[in-house]
């Protein structure tokens, strides 16, 4: 990665990644794709850092708490970047860390 090579990895897809890619997007699409499960704690200080993470623009400030709408990409850069820990996705991300990567800025 110093190094910046490119097309070190080669992958090569056969019949099973393909059809298993097929059957499992669409499950992905209906399940885990919804925005709806996201939401902001008491701990929110309406920092805004969501807006200017999030890759699919979907994020606003609406009363002093973020709001999600549109389709997300499930990146969960709003979940990591928020200093506080405010932003939760369900129940999964309540106890989990947070990590950022440290040369992205």
């Amino acid at each position: 990665m110093k190094e910046r090579k490119q097309n070190v990895f080669e992958l090569e897809k056969g019949f099973a990644s393909k059809f298993l890619t097929s059957a499992m997007n669409p499950i992905f699409e209906i399940f885990f794709n919804n925005v709806s499960k996201f939401y902001s704690t008491d701990d929110c200080i309406s920092c805004g850092k969501y807006e200017k993470v999030c890759n699919s623009n979907i994020i606003t400030l609406v009363k002093g708490k973020p709001q999600w709408s549109g389709e997300c990409s499930q990146c969960l850069a709003c979940i990591h970047h928020c200093p506080k820990k405010a932003i939760q996705y369900g129940k999964s991300t309540v106890k989990k860390g947070r990590y950022t990567n440290p040369y992205f800025k």
